[in-house]
């Protein structure tokens, strides 16, 4: 009897090992879920490291009546020396599989081209390339500091956040491999700006522009129309709003608001002389979300919301090429690829001044809009310039 009751003691207490053991490296790691990314004042890296405090938690994640996280702050002179320098004073290491976002601060973006800001994260292969990307208008600590209200993980509110806001025109979604990409030379880079909102009760994350960068250095901003132009350039543009001004009496212009619910852009390209004429053509369909008056819009009024819906995008395409490839010099479209594709001549044996080149070509842009009410298409029109 003694025999068969030390021998499911012994049973008992194999199975139960391998849950303390795997408790015990639960407890020596911090799952970091954001990183943020600034100067510091005494070193040139400021990192701030979002993570979720795994012994103050019971239960599943979503069970949580608070936030589980945690915001580290530490500095050094790079990434992977303030990450180094993590352990020591944590003593517990960092695990960045489940890591959400990279949150660089407007100034240290500024300061520092993205190769030595992010290549800690490109080489590493724990981390993944669909980390979402994103500037921070001030400090990215005080960004990954701001609390959710809807998400366990703040960082998860981060990212639905800019996924949601590219779904809408708001922002170009941008994640790690995007920036791997335009480090090696294939195009230039944006990166959504978020800001931090202290107007209300609680801060809350907002989104601010798009920051533009030129072989991955930072050359400038975008507002929010012009980001919306460099969607619709790109040809990545899923939907949006405009607030439209229809012709009527100069005291009291009848308005209209209209949401694009559909949008299609074609590239062509053509040699001349040295350069090339470049020409984007965008199709898109809109609807009237005035329920009210879209029910007394004629065939007349919806071609009027047309044209003013073709010259809206046409002015927002064009601001974006005006300041991407006009001011800055930046390939954030790919046109170089595709001129190299379509137009080998152009490029063969010039390679490295491409994309400088691009402000020597052309660009046409053609808007062709459909303006529909509740039942239907009932007008449209075409707006080149």
């Amino acid at each position: 009897m003694k025999i068969w009751v030390m021998t499911l003691i012994l049973a008992v207490g194999f199975a139960l090992l391998p849950s303390c053991r795997e408790k015990s490296l639960t407890n020596s790691r911090v799952v970091v879920t954001a990183v943020g990314i600034d100067a510091g004042e005494e070193a040139d890296c400021r990192l701030s490291i979002q993570a979720i405090e795994t012994l103050k938690t019971s239960g599943s994640l979503t069970e949580q009546a608070e936030n589980a996280t945690k915001v580290y702050d530490i500095e050094a002179p790079s990434v992977a020396g303030a990450l180094q320098s993590f352990v020591t004073r944590t003593g517990r290491s960092s695990y960045i599989l489940h890591n959400r976002a990279v949150v660089i601060g407007l100034e240290q973006a500024k300061r520092r081209p993205l190769s030595a800001l992010l290549d800690y994260f490109i080489r590493n292969h724990e981390g993944r390339s669909t980390v979402d990307m994103a500037v921070c208008r001030g400090e990215a600590a005080e960004l990954l500091a701001v609390p959710s209200a809807g998400y366990t993980i703040p960082a998860e509110h981060l990212s639905v956040l800019l996924q949601q806001a590219g779904r809408q025109g708001f922002a170009v979604p941008t994640d790690l491999l995007d920036v791997e990409r335009s480090t090696s030379g294939m195009y230039d880079m944006v990166m959504p700006i978020v800001r931090v909102d202290k107007t209300g009760e609680e801060p809350a994350m907002v989104m601010d522009g798009t920051a533009v960068f030129r072989r991955g250095e930072y050359a400038g901003e975008l507002d929010e129309a012009a980001t919306r132009g460099l969607l619709f350039g790109r040809g990545d543009l899923q939907t949006c709003t405009y607030p439209l001004s229809l012709p009527g009496t100069a005291e009291d212009p009848e308005r209209l608001t209209v949401e694009v619910v559909s949008s299609k852009t074609k590239v062509h390209i053509r040699p001349e002389g040295e350069a090339a004429v470049i020409r984007l053509t965008i199709t898109c369909s809109a609807t009237v979300l005035e329920e009210y008056r879209a029910a007394g819009l004629e065939s007349s009024d919806l071609k009027a919301v047309a044209g003013a819906l073709q010259e809206a995008i046409l002015q927002d395409v064009r601001s974006a090429l005006d300041k991407t490839i006009g001011d800055w010099g930046c390939d954030v479209y790919g046109f170089s690829r595709m001129v190299k594709k379509k137009a080998p001549e152009l490029v063969r044996g010039r390679e490295d001044e491409w994309p400088a080149r691009l402000r020597d070509c052309r660009f046409e842009v053609e808007v062709k809009a459909d303006a529909a009410k509740a039942g239907g298409v009932a007008g449209g029109g075409i707006m080149q310039k």
